[in-house]
């Protein structure tokens, strides 16, 4: 005799609904870790933007401070340049150096500005909590 072994209605709903529970949790996990991901890339162009702006404000704040040194020396040596005139120049490159560090602060400030703040993580630890449940929950009600 053959028997034909049928799949009760209920089952079926049950195996369906985990199934389903099952895609739903692993597309949240999907979407956190996705979220996360995006953020640390974030988090390191910003700081290679950085690390950018103060080598090339250490290097032109060196250039300037070389030729201060080279020119101060030279007019020091010279016998008919004054004091006066000295204490000139030092204003003179003490200036430039104030509007390199404005410059300087004005590019960090605006690489702050064209970032994007980082947002909290409370929204992406929330949902792949809930896919690690609805994971958890489908493989549970499923075996």
């Amino acid at each position: 005799m053959l028997r034909v072994h049928a799949i009760s209605p209920t089952k079926g709903r049950v195996m369906a609904a985990t199934s389903m529970l099952g895609g739903v949790g692993a597309a949240a996990v999907a979407i956190a870790v996705f979220w996360w991901a995006v953020q640390r890339l974030r988090r390191w162009r910003t700081a290679v933007r950085l690390r950018r702006i103060q080598a090339y404000h250490a290097s032109l704040r060196a250039e300037v401070r070389m030729s201060y040194e080279r020119i101060y020396t030279r007019c020091a040596a010279q016998p008919a340049w004054s004091s006066q005139k000295l204490a000139d120049m030092e204003w003179a490159f003490a200036q430039i150096d104030h509007v390199l560090e404005k410059r300087r602060l004005d590019d960090l400030a605006e690489v702050g500005r064209t970032v994007p703040p980082v947002a909290p993580p409370v929204v992406p630890v929330a949902l792949g909590f809930t896919g690690v449940v609805a994971l958890l929950s489908a493989a549970l009600i499923g075996s």
